[in-house]
C-alpha cells in the first residue's frame, strides 16, 4: 500500500517535530507553505547576525567615523584658509568634536583586545596567589574608575547642555557626552574580558598587541 504524507497547514513545528522523526524512519513526505517560514527565519537570523558584529564592532564603527570626519574637516580648513578668501571657521570646532569621540570610543576599543600598556614585570615574579589577588585589585579598580568617571561624566554633560559652542552654537554635551557613555562601555567591555570574551582580531594587530 502507498500511502502520501503532506503537511497543509505550513506550521514551522513541522520542521522542528516531524522532520526528523520522517528522515530517521526514512518516509517521504511533502511539506507544503514552508517556503516563506524559511524565508523569514533566514531573514531574522541574518538581521540577528548583522546586530550583533555591529554592538561587537561598535566602538570601531563610532571612532572610525570620528577618524574621517577629523580628517576631512582639518584639510577642509587648512584649504578653505590658504585657498579661499573665506576660511571655514566651523572646520576645527568638528575636528575638535569628533576628536574627543575618537580617542574615548578608540580606549573602549583597547578594552576589548588588551591593548592598554600594564607593567607585570614586578608582578610576574610574585606567587600566584599574590598575582591573583593584585589581578582582582586592579580589576576593581579599573571598574571604580570608569564607573566614577561615567556617573560623574554624565552629571557634567548634563550641566553642559545649556552651554553652546562658540561658533556652530552646539550644545557642550556633545563634545563631554562621549566621555560618560564610553567610560560606561568599558565597564561593560571590561566585564565581558574578565568573564573570558574574546574578539576576532587581524594577524597584523595580533602581533602588534605582542
Amino acid at each position: 500500500m502507498n500511502i502520501a504524507i503532506t503537511f497543509d497547514d505550513g506550521y514551522l513545528n513541522n520542521l522542528e517535530l516531524a522532520l526528523p522523526v520522517l528522515e530517521d524512519l526514512q518516509i517521504p513526505a511533502t511539506f507544503a507553505g514552508l517556503f516563506g517560514y524559511s524565508k523569514v527565519l533566514q531573514f531574522i537570523e541574518t538581521g540577528v547576525t548583522v546586530v550583533r558584529r555591529f554592538i561587537d564592532q561598535f566602538e570601531e564603527i563610532i571612532a572610525s567615523g570620528s577618524l574621517v570626519v577629523v580628517v576631512t574637516s582639518v584639510c577642509w580648513g587648512v584649504i578653505s584658509r590658504y585657498i579661499t578668501e573665506q576660511p571655514a571657521a566651523w572646520a576645527n570646532e568638528i575636528a575638535t568634536l569628533s576628536f574627543a569621540w575618537l580617542v574615548f570610543f578608540g580606549a573602549a576599543a583597547c578594552i576589548k583586545y588588551k591593548l592598554h600598556p600594564a607593567i607585570d614585570m614586578l608582578v610576574k615574579t610574585m606567587p600566584k596567589t599574590l598575582q591573583t589577588l593584585i589581578r582582582w585589585m586592579n580589576h576593581l579598580l579599573v571598574l571604580g574608575f570608569c564607573a566614577f568617571m561615567a556617573i560623574y561624566g554624565t552629571i557634567f554633560a548634563i550641566g553642559s547642555w545649556g552651554n553652546p559652542s562658540p561658533v556652530l552654537r552646539l550644545p557642550l554635551t556633545i563634545l563631554y557626552g562621549p566621555v560618560a557613555f564610553c567610560f560606561a562601555l568599558m565597564i561593560v567591555r571590561y566585564l565581558q574580558v574578565i568573564w573570558g570574551r574574546t574578539w576576532e582580531i587581524d594577524q597584523e594587530r595580533e602581533t602588534y598587541a605582542g
